[in-house]
């Protein structure tokens, strides 16, 4: 499987050189969302069925509300962490 961006989610040109109007730019964004949203999807019917991981494909109630909380509580801090660690602020 070769998960692939459309170049034209890409660029925000077009052969001509033009800036692509307001329009255009949603319409890419969009397209880029919901091709990206299909791709990912594939992947994880892929990932559940190559190694038998049924949690990943119907995930519990518990399963969600941990993963969300890790992406609420943990995700933010990271930028923080990796300024804070190239600064040395960490000693």
């Amino acid at each position: 499987m070769v998960f692939l961006v459309p170049y034209a989610c890409l660029t925000f040109c077009t052969r001509e050189g033009h800036a692509l109007s307001p329009l255009q730019a949603v319409l890419a964004v969009f397209m880029c969302a919901f091709v990206l949203s299909l791709q990912l999807t594939e992947l994880l019917h892929w990932y559940a069925t190559t190694f038998r991981d049924p949690m990943m494909l119907h995930p519990p109630a518990w399963f969600k509300a941990f993963i969300y909380c890790e992406a609420a509580l943990q995700l933010p801090f990271f930028p923080v962490a990796a300024y804070a660690f190239l600064k040395g602020w960490y000693e």
